[in-house]
């Protein structure tokens, strides 16, 4: 299964990616949709956060036995995928990059038209 919307930069947009990770990622172990829920929901609020006013293009891929990919486009310049340390004391720190290393599988950056910042998880060894 693969759904692709576009959203607009707004506060809805992040509970928007989750609810098409509930729509397109059926019948999988909940620790793996509650992961892929969070990756979706920091890779829209990461993409508003280097294109601010723009609209992003998210792609939730899905089919059993295969990982979930999640992608999201954006118009910006893009940005240094290097992942920052988290910082415990401060909780208005960007995190998104420290969170998807920690929850993908495997996410990367590719540049082209815009920028795309893609993460995967695999359905393999999951409760």
């Amino acid at each position: 299964m693969e759904m692709i919307r576009t959203f607009p930069a707004a506060a809805w947009a992040p509970a928007a990616a989750r609810r098409m990770i509930d729509m397109s990622v059926v019948e999988s172990p909940p620790s793996l949709l509650e992961d892929a829920r969070v990756l979706a929901s920091e890779l829209v609020k990461n993409a508003f956060d280097h294109a601010p006013g723009s609209t992003v293009e998210v792609r939730v891929s899905f089919a059993p036995g295969r990982p979930v990919r999640i992608e999201v486009r954006e118009n910006g310049e893009g940005f240094d995928p290097s992942i920052p340390p988290a910082q415990e004391d401060d909780l208005e720190s960007p995190r998104a990059l420290y969170l998807v290393d920690r929850l993908a599988t495997r996410w990367g950056v590719e540049r082209g038209e815009g920028v795309c910042v893609w993460a995967e998880v695999d359905t393999e060894d999951r409760p």
